[in-house]
């Protein structure tokens, strides 16, 4: 699952129309978000283009890309050299 903050997506055009539909989520600890989406979007990533689904939460966190988009895309994880 790749969530992003709702604030970013009033930067799209052509604008992002969000679903009605929500998820609710638990999060780490006692407390609970609400997902909307999700949101088919076209991205390009390290030359590869794709059409993933993303969540938005109003909340202010950085981007968070699932392993399904690393997958997707074939994104290699050099932890030690600080590479994609």
């Amino acid at each position: 699952m790749s969530v992003l903050p709702l604030t970013v997506a009033v930067n799209f055009q052509p604008p992002i129309q969000l679903p009605d539909t929500v998820h609710e989520v638990r999060t780490f600890g006692p407390s609970t978000a609400t997902l909307f989406g999700p949101v088919p979007l076209d991205i390009s990533i390290c030359g590869v283009q794709i059409r993933h689904p993303f969540y938005f939460v109003d909340a202010i966190l950085p981007p968070i890309v699932g392993y399904d988009l690393m997958k997707a895309v074939r994104l290699v994880v050099d932890v030690d050299n600080h590479l994609v």
